[in-house]
């Protein structure tokens, strides 16, 4: 752990920044998640410094760079140096919050241990100086050490001031491994219900690293009544058995732990079983109401509904959900049909050899080069018009083929494929 003034490993162009408001007559630190990170040695690519400088001071200062006035009625500049992006914000206090996330009144000040009495947690309220060493007035190098995410002052205060605070404590315990202090998790537990307030977009940012985290299963099972005022379709989930003793709201507790960390994924499977305990509610309802993008929720909504896809040990059973869902999504499903199997029928290894060689199956006629799009056919819509088809049947009868290529093996040439196009149609007629 860092010692008072032990140097900082600090990118140059960081570095630089920092030394040209030093040498200017202003005071700035290192501070915030780039301060924690960098002492707990964790990759970090969001740049935050505080200075004494106003906004207009720190603009003249950089008046070589390229800066962008992000965020000036709160101090705020951003600083391009390099391929980096810094923000540089004044010292500054704050006053009372009326909307439950942002301050009512904002005033510069010259003191760096007024800023950090302002901030959410005591290991995002420290500061660093190349001359001074760490400034440490709330102790967050020993809840570093300790491990322990705590409030900064009264912690009830500092979660009515800004609610979005009750996520973040949560998101940082999943990406930290970090325990809740006692009474800043009794803080949050009383100010959840101010999530209500907060913007949806706001909430999935943090939702999103949340889920991403590796201790994502200990947070959502220790904080699942705070997960349903943030997702309030999870109490639904929390309050319907999955047959035995356990709610489906653990059961997806259970089948996130196996699955990557990607957020989309962790996302489809925690609403996994949302029909079987919200009627009303659908992956699509709760992702279109966190925000999520119209990409981002067709993949959640395909990878929850997939659930209900029967999955069999059949070579043009799994040609064609490949084709339906591509390769990248079929392998997402496989994923989560086989964490939700170890989650829900631990002991059921029959159930798991199946999903298996349904994996197999894919990965066979991937690597055999079966799994082809229309584009690689011989033949293609200009032909089948040439030979009298029009509108919906030129798509249906190119599937056709294709299935025919990839499945049956018949020879990708033009005449071959033209020929079974006529006894396809002669079939059809018949």
């Amino acid at each position: 752990m860092l010692p008072d003034k032990q140097p900082l490993f600090i990118p140059d162009p960081i570095r630089r920044l920092i030394d040209q408001l030093n040498g200017s007559g202003f005071a700035c630190f290192v501070v915030g998640g780039y301060l924690r990170d960098l002492i707990l040695q964790r990759p970090t690519h969001d740049y935050d410094l505080a200075t004494s400088a106003t906004p207009e001071q720190v603009a003249e200062v950089f008046s070589s760079y390229r800066t962008i006035p992000t965020g000036l009625a709160h101090g705020t500049m951003t600083v391009i140096a390099g391929e980096e992006t810094v923000e540089v914000t004044t010292f500054r206090k704050e006053g009372s919050y009326s909307d439950f996330r942002h301050p009512d009144e904002v005033w510069f000040t010259g003191s760096i241990e007024d800023d950090l009495a302002r901030r959410d947690f005591t290991i995002n309220a420290m500061a660093w100086h190349p001359e001074q060493g760490l400034i440490d007035p709330w102790d967050g190098r020993a809840d570093l050490e300790g491990r322990l995410i705590r409030a900064v002052g009264e912690a009830e205060k500092r979660f009515e001031e800004d609610a979005l605070r009750v996520l973040r404590a949560l998101r940082f315990s999943s990406e930290l491994g970090f325990e809740i202090e006692p009474s800043t998790r009794r803080a949050l537990g009383k100010a959840s219900h101010l999530l209500q307030h907060i913007a949806p977009e706001r909430i999935r940012i943090e939702m999103e690293r949340l889920l991403a985290g590796p201790n994502l299963a200990d947070v959502l099972d220790t904080y699942a009544p705070v997960m349903a005022e943030a997702i309030p379709v999870l109490a639904a989930l929390q309050s319907t058995q999955a047959g035995g003793d356990e709610s489906l709201y653990e059961i997806a507790i259970k089948r996130m732990a196996n699955v990557s960390p990607d957020p989309l994924k962790r996302m489809a499977a925690l609403l996994y079983d949302i029909g079987e305990a919200s009627r009303a509610d659908t992956a699509a309802s709760v992702a279109q109401a966190l925000r999520f993008s119209k990409k981002d929720t067709e993949n959640i909504s395909l990878l929850v509904a997939s659930k209900t896809e029967e999955m069999a040990q059949d070579e043009r059973a799994v040609w064609r959900l490949l084709r339906r869902w591509g390769e990248s999504s079929f392998s997402e499903v496989m994923e989560i049909r086989t964490a939700d199997a170890r989650a829900r029928y631990a002991g059921d290894k029959g159930r798991q050899a199946i999903i298996e060689a349904v994996g197999r199956v894919a990965e066979d006629l991937i690597a055999a080069g079966r799994n082809l799009s229309l584009a690689d056919l011989a033949v293609d819509g200009r032909d089948l018009i040439k030979r009298g088809f029009r509108g919906p049947a030129i798509g249906s009868r190119l599937e056709s083929l294709l299935e025919a290529v990839c499945v049956d093996g018949i020879a990708n040439r033009k005449d071959t494929l033209l020929k079974e196009l006529d006894r396809l149609d002669a079939e059809i007629q018949a």
